[in-house]
């Protein structure tokens, strides 16, 4: 069940959408045959995803288009200092691309230097050590965009498509996922996809609130007592005033509230979710309808990426 209204309209969180939308969302992957001991491929994928905001993408779980590497070790050698220190040099080889298909966009490779006092602390600092500011990343980030907008340009309506076919089965979530992965760079493609993601949004939030309607009715009608009324008032809390059903909310929560009083001579009153101004609603729903989507990838299996690229 959602709660999202409360912050749909908080000007903070309409502002960390619209400086957000902007980028392209692309997922941090580590393959199992990246050159990395198992042991330390957390720390690579942390540096992955340090990178993707370092660089001007947005990292996001599950997406089709990936940032990924292959490391392998140049040198790896002991001072002869007390104490003695280990100094590891690791070529990254960065790649982005289509993990869908297989089809890679852009690559490059840069040198990074570690140093510790044990091999294990020289090779983490050295996976740490890539600097998202190297020049040597603006013409890889370059060409790996224009390639992902490409890509929604030549394929705009196939996403609508399989878009309205999710929202048709029901699959809300994994609908507005869909349509929330298309930049705003493809303008018009981008502008169908908010559209269609606000009538998606909109579905879903009927159909919840019908659903706890019908939850706290039954809630109610079970015993028709202060507990009663109690268990109903939390389920219709719930419903977000955007719902076609929060009118019938509404009434059901005042026909609650005057029996409870009729019975017990006390008031009861639990209070509902409330109307917000209008100006911004689809801005604001847009925001909700990512955050849905977002969530929704969270919580699936990982992605399995097709990888021919090393």
């Amino acid at each position: 069940m959602r709660k999202i209204l409360f912050a749909l309209f908080l000007v903070v969180g309409t502002i960390a959408y619209a400086q957000d939308s902007r980028k392209i969302s692309v997922s941090a992957y580590v393959a199992d045959n990246c050159g990395v001991p198992e042991h330390s491929r957390t720390v690579l994928q942390n540096k992955l995803t340090q990178l993707i905001s370092g660089i001007g993408f947005s990292e996001s779980s599950n997406q089709r288009f990936i940032l990924t590497a292959k490391v392998d070790v140049l040198t790896e050698d002991v001072t002869p200092t007390t104490p003695t220190m280990y100094v590891y040099t690791l070529n990254y080889n960065l790649y982005i691309g289509d993990g869908i298909t297989g089809t890679l966009f852009a690559s490059t490779s840069l040198e990074a230097k570690g140093v510790g006092d044990s091999k294990d602390k020289a090779y983490m600092m050295a996976l740490k050590a890539v600097n998202p500011r190297d020049p040597q990343l603006k013409e890889f980030v370059k060409e790996g965009k224009q390639k992902i907008v490409d890509y929604y340009t030549m394929n705009c309506g196939a996403i609508i498509k399989r878009a309205q076919t999710l929202a048709n089965n029901q699959d809300f979530d994994a609908a507005m996922w869909e349509l929330s992965s298309i930049p705003d760079v493809c303008t018009d493609c981008y502008n169908q996809a908010n559209n269609l993601m606000v009538s998606i949004y909109q579905k879903s939030i009927n159909q919840e609130g019908q659903r706890l309607l019908a939850e706290a009715r039954a809630a109610w009608s079970a015993g028709q007592d202060r507990n009663a009324a109690d268990q109903a008032g939390a389920i219709l809390a719930q419903i977000n005033p955007q719902s076609a059903a929060y009118k019938e909310a509404q009434k059901l929560n005042s026909e609650i509230a005057a029996r409870v009083k009729a019975l017990d001579a006390r008031e009861w009153a639990y209070e509902l979710q409330q109307q917000k101004d209008r100006t911004n609603i689809q801005l604001a729903q847009i925001k909700a309808a990512r955050d849905v989507s977002v969530a929704w990838a969270k919580n699936q299996p990982r992605t399995i990426y097709k990888i021919y690229w090393w």
